[in-house]
Formats: structure tokens, sequence, C-alpha cells
């Protein structure tokens, strides 16, 4: 006798065989094309910059790609995504200058959680020259 959850198991395998399969790019291929660009963006900001390569397989190399500062370096993990893949964040910036993200619920006596920050890179080029 089959169970309910047997059943639902072959249905959703059936389905996942019968969906039109997309064509994937290889992701290492897709991340490194990623980083270039970041790269690429930095550098034309004039902030010297290079991929790190074999990021995240070796430890104490976990980003993608080092920017120098004068201050020091400034580490930059490279998320690549289709257009779609960041609605929601663009539908709260709403077409405002940046979206700050911030936790609104902190343990009582911690110190608040820095925010995060989302904003287009011509805003982040407009802060960059202003300096």
């Amino acid at each position: 006798m089959v169970t309910p959850a047997e059943l639902r198991a072959e249905a959703e395998r059936a389905a996942r065989e019968a969906a039109p399969k997309r064509p994937r790019l290889n992701t290492t291929r897709k991340g490194k094309r990623g980083e270039r660009s970041v790269v690429k963006l930095l550098e034309d900001a004039g902030i010297p910059a290079r991929r790190q390569p074999r990021s995240g397989s070796i430890e104490g190399l976990p980003h993608d790609v080092i920017a120098t500062l004068d201050d020091g370096h400034l580490s930059v993990e490279v998320k690549a995504r289709r257009v779609s893949g960041w609605r929601t964040l663009e539908k709260w910036r709403d077409g405002a200058d940046m979206l700050l993200l911030l936790e609104d619920q902190q343990q009582v006596g911690t110190p608040a959680p820095e925010p995060f920050v989302f904003l287009p890179w011509s805003t982040l080029r407009r802060l960059i020259n202003h300096r």
C-alpha cells in the first residue's frame, strides 16, 4: 500500500522532471564575471581593487574582491542575480537614493547593530566623489 507521503513525493519528482530545463550558466564563470565587473567599477571610481582567486575555498580568503583604501583594505562579497533578484529591495527603496535596513529588535543593554545599505552604484559614486 502506498502512503500519501509517498504519493506526494512521487508527484513532486514527476513535476520536476516534466518542468522545462533552463540553461544554466556555469556558476564559477558567472561568479568570476560578476567579480571582474565589480573590480572594474571600483577601479573606474579610483579605488584600486582585485579579485580574490578561489575566494571562499581557502581558509583566510573568504571574500570575492579586495579594495585598497587609504586606511586599509575593504573586502567585498559579490552576488549576481537575475534582473528580478532584488525585486523586494527595489520595492522598499521605492525610488529613494538609498535604502537603510535596520533591525528593529535588539536586546536590552546591547548596542544597536549597524544598518545595512542598499543603493545603486551611481549613488555610491556620488558619495565617493563628494569626499
